[in-house]
């Protein structure tokens, strides 16, 4: 369940959209969140990043929707139409159901945490495939692509 998300009015008042990235527009409480600064944080061993948004975090893409239109996608998915999490631009986020999103994504990356590895398995001809588990997830989500390239 995704918990609500500031409103686009909030949303205004802290930050610029500028490239598919958030400025602040002021100053904040410690020296990250100045004045000009591009707002948000990468989380380790992830490609997505989080912004801080009145003392809550939120997943970045999700915060950028709603500055752009103005409304909370709820439990949809805000999906990365190239399946590049960091591209942040507004032409590249698109709202999908869950399950729309998981097809999408062929469901060929899992993140094993006793390992800390992410998995990568893709259907070939209705069988799946194991090409392999990869320290990021922006290296297996590169190895996905590959794959889904040479079909």
């Amino acid at each position: 369940m995704n918990k609500p998300l500031p409103t686009q009015q909030r949303l205004h008042e802290l930050f610029y959209l500028v490239g598919g990235r958030l400025i602040r527009k002021a100053d904040g409480n410690n020296q990250h969140t100045k004045r000009g600064n591009v707002a948000g944080f990468k989380i380790a061993n992830r490609p997505r990043f989080q912004v801080a948004v009145d003392g809550k975090t939120y997943q970045l893409h999700r915060v950028i929707y709603v500055w752009q239109f103005g409304v909370d996608p709820g439990e949809m998915d805000v999906d990365h139409i190239d399946d590049d999490p960091s591209n942040n631009n507004i032409w590249n986020l698109q709202t999908l159901t869950p399950l729309a999103n998981k097809e999408k994504r062929g469901n060929c990356v899992t993140y094993r945490a006793s390992s800390g590895r992410f998995l990568v398995n893709v259907d070939v001809q209705g069988k799946a495939t194991y090409l392999g588990s990869y320290a990021t997830e922006a290296e297996a989500l590169e190895v996905v692509r590959e794959a889904r390239a040479k079909r």
